[in-house]
């Protein structure tokens, strides 16, 4: 089950740039509430992880509000970057996001590195 949910986030994600796209909206949203969670803890712990990290997803939600559509989010170094961390969990995670990925770039016909 968390395969094919993998899987389905990340056969949308190199449609991230596209304002219109479910994904935008769903990852613009996660990221403002990631970020506002990171100055609360922050400001309970006084740990600067907590403030690097609200600095950090509140940069990533404005970005990509300005990226082109096709642009970076469209290449195999998008995929491997945002692929990689689920390794940490389980190498097969990473390589379902990968392949849901690169599936979405084959049908584009837009493979770039």
């Amino acid at each position: 089950f968390i395969g094919l949910m993998i899987s389905a986030v990340f056969s949308l994600l190199p449609d991230i740039d596209i304002e219109s796209s479910k994904i935008h909206g769903a990852a613009f949203l996660l990221l403002m509430a990631v970020s506002i969670a990171s100055v609360a803890t922050y400001s309970f712990s006084g740990s600067p992880v907590f403030l690097v990290g609200f600095i950090l997803f509140l940069v990533l939600g404005v970005a990509i509000k300005f990226m082109r559509h096709r642009g970076f989010c469209h290449t195999l170094r998008f995929g491997l970057a945002c692929a990689a961390p689920l390794a940490i969990v389980g190498p097969a995670y990473a390589l379902f996001a990968f392949v849901a990925f690169f599936s979405h770039l084959a049908a584009d016909l837009e493979i770039r590195f």
